[in-house]
């Protein structure tokens, strides 16, 4: 089978990211480090879900789902490292205290100012490690072009699976040296003791593993970019060396880039050039800029939430003779994404049999690129997709530079107790002021305040136990609208209990409770909320008196089960009780069948849970 001519066709080779995370068959998640340009905290929820719960992907509603998506988060915590753009992170569309548990796997990445411009951390990847119950371990490493945003633009991805094995199928060398630079990022500080211990395991579990790649492919190499500061960049195009066939796949581009990919000709001898990108960016450049290049666009499509669909792919074919050569990953057809920024590609390596700059195509259009089903629209004259930018746009890039630099600003935020409340404050090292620039906690909108240069800001309202954390929303007005992000700033004082104070405001009655401990004992903890929520257990009366009583003994058979098939989930089950606070009676005596088990199977993990 040509499996070359199957990897790139839009309408039946589309990949779910949380498809992508999910552990193989008969394995868990052990632990991961990702990175990302930009941040969506829901697009990291429905993430984890999958990759922590191994629920169904395509069970939408258990995404929304308060008790599944708590159990995920507490099972990455320590677990789970993403790095990402300082001043990148999404606000949430609406208020989520499960949003700050997050503050404890996140890591911003804020690169130094070279010149005029700030470089981004731009690379798009998840590394993650599986474990079954023999004890074999198994990576995945993950590069993508696509960031963890819910964005509906065409994106592209390549997975490879790694073990411990003798033979050569994929360096790790490069992949070590990447995540050194990442274990270089977390500054050591409040709260950043996890994600160094992390990181720096997943470089340890790494002695001994190979990568390898399916046919057609015979090799493939792993790039970091802009990792060494006084390291050559990475040559992608390769320009002053020959090539037969060159497909460029990227949303933005730099005139003075693609006018190099377009010159280097003989003339005697024909190449095959194809660029791909997006209106705006096409626009940009002079008719003499790409005149050797077939030039094309994606056709006006809008999603079904009517949200236009665009290019985000970065994807890179360059052939000589019988190699070709494929580029994939996250840095763009820009001098900054080549040479300036920390990017992440990998290229592999087969023969033109398998795929060409015409296959590559054929994949893509379905056939004929001109066809009327292409998913391409074909540019004869760039001048025609040129739009200049507007006023506002302008005062909206000048609004996203506040960001970046408040970014760079060594705040240092405070807690300190005030009865049973607590109370924030924020101090902001500079000497410029910040006209139109406001802040507030993430759990605290009300607590909303301007951001003055060297002043501490302290926000006016006490807040609660569980609203605490280290993430803070920046606003920035400008003309026209303004542009909001979420920062995470290193905060001293903020109490151990924050955790568990958030965990009982989710987990808050008898129902909650018994739903929380159903799905902990189950071997499929998705499956089972699924037929909680459909059996409509918890529905019997407004206390949850005749819910407790249907299901107190299926979870003592569901006990009785992992005790002899999974300890490993009475343990789980003890953490959870452990840090419960209530009155409930029948969770008294329940949390004393736990301590008869516990017991029994040797694990001296016992828990009274906490009377109020």
């Amino acid at each position: 089978m040509d499996w070359g001519l199957q990897m790139f066709r839009p309408d039946e080779d589309r990949l779910d990211y949380g498809n992508e995370l999910l552990p193989p068959e008969g394995f868990h998640f052990v632990r991961a480090v990702s990175t990302t340009y930009s941040l969506d905290f829901e697009t990291l929820i429905a993430a984890l879900v999958p990759l922590a719960l191994k629920g169904d992907i395509d069970d939408k509603e258990l995404y929304s789902n308060p008790i599944a998506i708590l159990q995920a988060i507490r099972k990455v915590i320590g677990r789970l490292v993403i790095f990402c753009e300082a001043g990148q992170i999404k606000v949430p569309t609406s208020r989520n205290r499960l949003a700050s548990l997050l503050d404890e796997v996140v890591v911003q990445v804020a690169l130094p100012r070279k010149g005029r411009c700030y470089p981004s951390f731009h690379p798009k990847t998840w590394l993650i490690e599986y474990e079954n119950n023999e004890g074999e371990h198994l990576w995945r490493f993950i590069v993508l072009s696509r960031n963890m945003s819910n964005d509906h633009s065409w994106d592209v991805a390549v997975s490879f699976e790694g073990e411990k094995r003798t033979g050569s199928y994929g360096a790790t060398k490069d992949l070590v040296r990447f995540l050194e630079y990442l274990r270089g990022r977390v500054h050591k500080g409040a709260g950043t003791d996890r994600q160094w211990k992390v990181t720096n395991e997943m470089i340890s579990s790494l002695a001994g593993v190979s990568f390898f790649c399916e046919s057609p492919f015979d090799g493939f190499d792993i790039f970091p970019m802009g990792i060494d500061r006084d390291a050559k960049p990475v040559d992608i195009f390769k320009v002053s060396e020959p090539f037969d066939d060159l497909v460029v796949i990227s949303p933005f581009l730099s005139p003075g880039l693609i006018k190099e990919l377009n010159g280097g000709d003989d003339g005697t001898k024909e190449r095959e050039r194809i660029l791909i990108s997006r209106a705006e960016a096409l626009g940009k450049l002079e008719p003499s800029d790409a005149d050797k290049f077939r030039k094309y666009m994606l056709r006006e499509v809008t999603t079904e939430s009517n949200e236009r669909q665009d290019l985000h792919a970065k994807v890179y074919l360059r052939r000589r003779g019988s190699q070709t050569e494929l580029w994939i990953g996250s840095a763009n057809a820009t001098e900054s994404g080549t040479s300036r920024n920390v990017e992440m590609m990998v290229c592999l390596y087969c023969y033109n049999r398998h795929l060409n700059a015409n296959k590559l195509m054929n994949d893509i259009c379905g056939g004929d690129p001109s066809g009327k089903t292409s998913p391409l629209e074909e540019v004869f004259d760039v001048g025609e997709c040129g739009v200049e930018e507007s006023d506002e746009e302008a005062a909206r890039h000048a609004a996203e530079d506040t960001i970046r630099e408040i970014c760079r600003l060594k705040m240092v935020g405070m807690v300190v107790a005030d009865g049973e409340q607590y109370r924030m404050s924020l101090n902001v090292p500079s000497d410029r002021e910040f006209p139109g620039v406001t802040t507030y906690p993430i759990n605290a909108p009300g607590n909303r305040m301007e951001l003055r240069g060297d002043v501490v800001v302290n926000f006016r309202e006490p807040m609660e136990l569980e609203d605490l954390s280290s993430l803070f929303v920046f606003s920035v007005e400008y003309v026209g609208g303004k542009v909001e992000r979420v920062v995470k700033v290193p905060v001293e004082g903020i109490p151990d209990a924050r955790n568990d104070a958030i965990l009982n405001k989710i987990v808050k009655d008898r129902p909650a409770l018994l739903r929380y401990l159903a799905m902990l004992l189950s071997p499929n903890p998705a499956l089972t909320l699924r037929q909680l929520d459909e059996a409509g257990v918890f529905l019997a009366d407004g206390d949850g008196q005749q819910s407790s009583a249907r299901l107190m003994p299926g979870l003592y058979e569901e006990m009785l089960i992992a005790a002899a098939e999974s300890p490993e989930r009475i343990r789980e089950v003890g953490n959870l009780l452990g840090k419960i606070r209530s009155d409930d009676e029948v969770l008294s005596r329940y949390s004393k069948m736990y301590d008869c088990f516990a017991t029994a199977l040797g694990l001296n993990l016992a828990k009274e849970i906490v009377h109020e």
